[in-house]
C-alpha cells in the first residue's frame, strides 16, 4: 500500500477531528504529518448529542479561523471516532464512550455546516493507518495494531 498521490493543484491540507468519549482534538494538517494548529478540549458526551456536536462546531470554527490567519486553509474534513459505525455512509452507531449518539450521520451533518468533503474512519483503523504511514509501521507490508 502507498500513500495516494496529491492531485495538482492541491494543498494536502487536512482539518483531522478525533473524537473521543473524555476529548476531542482539532486539528490543521497535511497528508505528510506536518501539524500547524492544534485545540483540544474535554467531551463531555453525559451532555448528549446536541450539546456536543455544538462545542465541537465552535472548536472546528475556532480552528478555521486560525488556519485562514495561517494561510493554511484545509481541503477536506477527516474524523476518526470510535464504534460501531458505516464509514461508508458516515452514520455513528451507539459507541459506547459516546451515550446518545445513535444513529447520527456525522458525514452529512459536517459537510453541510462546512461545505468540505468528510470522511470518517474507525478509531482503531486511523490509528493503524498513521502507524503504517508516518510511525513504527513504515516500510512494513502488514502491520497489527
Amino acid at each position: 500500500m502507498a500513500m495516494a498521490e496529491r492531485s495538482e493543484g492541491s494543498s494536502g491540507l487536512i482539518l483531522g477531528l478525533d473524537i473521543g468519549g473524555t476529548k476531542t482534538t482539532v486539528l490543521i494538517g497535511s497528508d505528510r504529518a506536518e501539524i500547524f494548529y492544534r485545540r483540544r478540549f474535554k467531551t463531555h458526551p453525559e451532555r448528549g448529542f446536541e450539546i456536543t456536536f455544538r462545542n465541537i462546531c465552535r472548536s472546528v470554527e475556532e480552528v478555521l479561523r486560525e488556519a485562514r490567519r495561517l494561510g493554511k486553509m484545509p481541503e477536506s474534513i477527516s474524523v476518526s471516532i470510535g464504534g460501531p459505525l458505516d464509514v461508508k455512509e458516515g452514520i455513528i452507531f451507539s459507541p459506547p464512550n459516546l451515550p446518545g449518539w445513535d444513529k447520527i450521520p456525522l458525514k452529512g451533518l459536517l459537510q453541510q455546516r462546512f461545505g468540505l468533503p468528510v470522511y470518517l474512519e474507525h478509531d482503531g483503523n486511523a490509528g493503524a493507518l498513521a502507524e503504517y504511514f508516518f510511525g513504527a509501521g513504515q516500510g512494513f507490508r502488514n502491520i497489527i495494531f
